[in-house]
């Protein structure tokens, strides 16, 4: 009982063949005992016979667990399993952990110890960037400090619908209140019961695996739900439920060195801290494949574990083209929670975008209907792309997850899929006459491949055809080629090899058209209706003598024609190109007036009349 008073300590007390009242008042067997003590005592044991009292009295008045009438192997499993309750509940976290301390350090100061309030912490980041170990290492080492704390698991799989989350709202209240059994109503319920239950106490709580904002608000809405010194912790993938509750102080969980990599992956290849000697080269080429996700280099680690180097070789071979499903089933839980639209623009930037300048994929998104202002944003919240200085990158296993998506319907057979980026596929396809009506995109950028020698009616049946792109002397034409792909939106096709685009060439959806080195010599025959192109680059175009057929463009933004060296006028009625933003004619060296700047030309911002006459 001095315990109980001094440090804080619970104390159950068991009623074995006796009743609590006859604890408490010293009656029955207890009275007659201390009678018998009391008998011939000394003032040392009569002193010592009243603090047994006031003992056995405090002792009596706790809940315990009475025997009763009930069989004896019944009581002791209730008395265990109320113990085993009331143990904190360490959690497993694996073994060989690497670079956990200095993620520790970083974390903690985000806690608010100083002033003993609420800290709300939110570790955020990729999927297998080891966000669940981070929080379950913290959790282990404050574990000792709280009396109340619950850790939940995969919130995000566990609350596709309210009764899910109602299920968690209950969970975290049993954990809290220390009960092997509660009961909600509905989710508002519940909301309260976790205010009222936890605003006084300092509870620990990990929510791990927080998937959208509304996770949040029903289960740590807020820091006034939790008492002095409580400290919440959030996992996630999506960044932007730690941006909607202000209250959370956000930690980025970013991939490991060079050196804690090759440690944590030698562990799991060598069963020791560092790499064999014949292997080291290998284990470099494992690490760059990585790029230091903790989840690919334990998977890919035990997968290598006793195997020799030929079959490294092979295994490494073989990721080329197909990922690990151990890496791959956790990255897609990201794309997997995204809607049809987002989905579509991941996979665009995992073939065609990756590394590209974020201003001209939003520009050429636009032209195909989508919102890369906004979608662009959800896909950065979500770890599945990042964007710095205006470049928009992703991580390698994050691109080839995209690629296997694409694939993964009909993996041999490639006209059935929406995308290709390939060279060898695309030959294939092109050459064979296999395009069909599911492929939406191809991006041929290789620069040391053979030309390809493409047949006229390569692009006949591609009627969905919006996004393609030519490489520099990539493909071989005959003259009568055709291109009758009518949802075209971007074209960028670099050494167009004939005078004008084919006959049925359509440009009623067209955005933009790049068409530099080409060798044209005008755009197209007839007055083809361009309504919808904004940008039309024939950079370095030295045939090219003609550009009157720009007329059907009216909303034109950007004219790109330096290097044109025979072009000699531009269009007269360039005043009407309202909307002009930019026109260079650097280097036009045959050009020698220029039409009229009119006032109605507001928006033109840049000429470029350079190296001309």
């Amino acid at each position: 009982m001095e315990c109980q008073k001094e440090k804080g300590q619970k104390v159950f007390p068991i009623f074995y063949h006796v009743e609590a009242t006859e604890v408490r008042n010293q009656t029955g067997i207890y009275g007659e005992a201390f009678k018998n003590h009391q008998t011939n005592a000394d003032e040392e044991k009569k002193n010592k016979i009243e603090e047994w009292k006031a003992a056995l009295r405090n002792a009596g008045e706790l809940s315990g667990f009475p025997l009763k009438d009930r069989s004896e192997s019944k009581f002791i499993e209730e008395i265990i399993d109320e113990i085993r309750m009331l143990i904190p509940k360490f959690l497993h976290v694996g073994e060989n952990i690497v670079g956990m301390d200095e993620i520790l350090k970083q974390v903690k100061l985000l806690k608010d110890t100083k002033s003993n309030e609420v800290s709300m912490v939110g570790i955020y980041g990729i999927g297998g960037i080891g966000k669940t170990t981070i929080a379950k290492v913290i959790y282990n080492d404050i574990l000792d400090q709280f009396k109340h704390y619950s850790f939940i698991e995969n919130v995000r799989e566990r609350s596709k619908d309210d009764h899910g989350l109602l299920q968690l709202q209950e969970k975290l209240l049993c954990d809290i209140l220390i009960e092997k059994k509660l009961k909600l109503h509905n989710i508002d319920e519940g909301i309260e019961m976790i205010k009222s239950n936890c605003c006084l106490e300092k509870v620990l709580i990990v929510l791990d695996d927080v998937d959208c904002p509304r996770q949040l608000k029903f289960l740590a809405g807020g820091s006034e739900w939790f008492g002095r010194g409580s400290i919440i912790i959030v996992t996630t993938r999506n960044k932007r439920c730690l941006d909607v509750h202000k209250t959370y102080s956000s930690y980025e969980a970013k991939g490991l060195a060079h050196n804690k990599a090759l440690e944590l992956f030698s562990w799991n290849a060598f069963q020791q801290p560092h790499p064999k000697d014949n292997y080291v080269n290998l284990c470099n080429r494992v690490l760059r494949y990585a790029k230091g996700l903790p989840l690919a280099l334990q998977v890919l680690g035990s997968f290598l574990f006793q195997r020799d180097e030929d079959e490294w070789e092979s295994t490494l071979h073989r990721l080329k083209t197909i990922p690990l499903d151990d890496i791959q089933k956790v990255l897609r839980m990201s794309y997997d929670g995204l809607d049809d639209k987002c989905k579509k623009l991941f996979l665009h930037i995992a073939c065609f975008f990756k590394d590209c300048k974020e201003k001209i994929v939003t520009r050429i998104l636009e032209g195909c209907r989508f919102h890369p202002k906004i979608e662009l944003k959800v896909l950065d919240e979500r770890y599945l792309i990042s964007i710095s200085h205006g470049i928009i990158r992703m991580h390698d296993l994050l691109q080839e997850m995209g690629w296997a998506i694409v694939r993964e319907k009909s993996p041999d057979n490639p006209d059935e899929w929406s995308r290709l980026w390939e060279y060898e596929d695309i030959k294939s396809i092109l050459t064979k006459n296999q395009g069909t009506k599911n492929i939406e995109g191809i991006f041929l950028n290789e620069t040391i491949a053979e030309p390809i020698q493409l047949p006229a009616e390569a692009f006949k049946k591609m009627n969905r055809l919006r996004l393609l792109k030519v490489g520099y002397n990539m493909v071989q034409l005959s003259q009568d080629f055709e291109l009758p792909c009518r949802e075209l939106t971007y074209l960028d096709w670099n050494k167009y090899s004939l005078e004008s685009m084919p006959s049925n060439f359509h440009a009623d959806k067209l955005v933009e058209l790049h068409l530099q080195f080409s060798h044209i010599r005008h755009l197209w025959e007839g007055n083809m209706h361009a309504g919808m192109l904004k940008i039309l680059n024939l950079t370095h175009s030295k045939q090219l003598v003609d550009i009157s057929s720009i007329s059907s463009a009216p909303n034109l933004e950007f004219l790109i024609l330096e290097g044109c060296i025979r072009l000699k006028s531009l269009p007269k009625n360039l005043h009407k190109f309202k909307r002009l933003q930019t026109m260079s004619c650097a280097g036009c060296l045959e050009i020698k007036s220029f039409p009229e700047i009119k006032e109605n030309m507001g928006r033109l911002r840049e000429l470029d009349f350079s190296r001309t006459v």
